[in-house]
């Protein structure tokens, strides 16, 4: 094996095994981190207008967007204040968004997250709250797993709030196995197409080995959860081999002789 091969697989199998052991493989499901660093979404980012309500000037955060923010009613007045769920106070961030018409949107998207066992517990946790008080249409997540493009497997939905306050933050997650092993994201979309309420909280998303979840020490889960064998996201050798075919074809048109 050539030296760039062996330090190339080296550097895999550290990478591998790192996440073999990692606690949480979702990076800011904390959403402490400002720079939205771990994560992407289909809404858009702080797309808010200015009202003036009462004689002062207040944010109304549009429909399919999102903020990240210390209390739901900085980002809409008509939202409940409260903190989030990590601190439970002013230092706290949380996910806050204004739903979407179309359910096809990801409201909360990972990274790539590497998956080394297979026929091994996993669970995808989150703590969601109502921000609207008396919300008609609550939204209702589900968990998703694939590849991060068009092929993703819902894996179940989120614990329902239609009965909860506004403000109270309700833990929900699923407890799953996969077949193989491979690189995958995970995502939460809302199945709930009301433009009317429909407003959503997130904190403290944590996807890896159920027993390392912060959850499993009251809740151990089903004695025989549910197997998956959602889309990975396609490994670089892989794309090498594609792309490796696709020179040789052309290297092949070229040598054809005219006729």
């Amino acid at each position: 094996m050539k030296p760039a091969s062996i330090a190339l697989a080296a550097c895999l199998a550290t990478v591998i095994a790192s996440n073999a052991f990692a606690t949480n493989l979702i990076t800011n499901g904390d959403f402490q981190d400002l720079a939205d660093g771990g994560f992407t979404s289909s809404y858009a980012k702080d797309n808010y207008i200015l009202k003036g309500v009462n004689f002062q000037m207040v944010r109304e955060l549009q429909e399919s967007s999102y903020m990240i923010i210390q209390s739901a009613d900085q980002a809409h007045y008509l939202w409940r204040r409260f903190y989030d769920h990590t601190f439970g106070d002013p230092h706290g961030m949380y996910f806050v968004a204004n739903g979407s018409t179309d359910t096809s949107a990801m409201v909360w998207e990972s990274t790539p997250v590497v998956v080394s066992q297979a026929h091994t517990p996993y669970r995808f946790e989150a703590w969601i709250s109502k921000l609207l008080p008396g919300d008609p249409n609550p939204p209702m997540l589900t968990f998703q797993i694939g590849d991060g493009a068009t092929a993703w497997t819902a894996l179940g939905t989120t614990a329902s709030l239609s009965s909860v306050d506004a403000g109270v933050w309700v833990h929900t997650y699923v407890d799953f196995e996969f077949a193989n092993p491979g690189t995958y994201y995970v995502g939460l979309r809302n199945s709930i197409s009301a433009g009317g309420g429909n407003d959503i909280g997130l904190d403290d998303i944590y996807f890896g080995l159920r027993t390392g979840s912060p959850s499993f020490g009251t809740d151990s889960g089903s004695a025989s959860p549910g197997l998956f064998s959602p889309v990975p996201v396609p490994e670089p050798s892989t794309w090498a081999l594609a792309l490796a075919g696709v020179v040789c074809g052309s290297r092949i048109l070229r040598r054809r002789p005219r006729v």
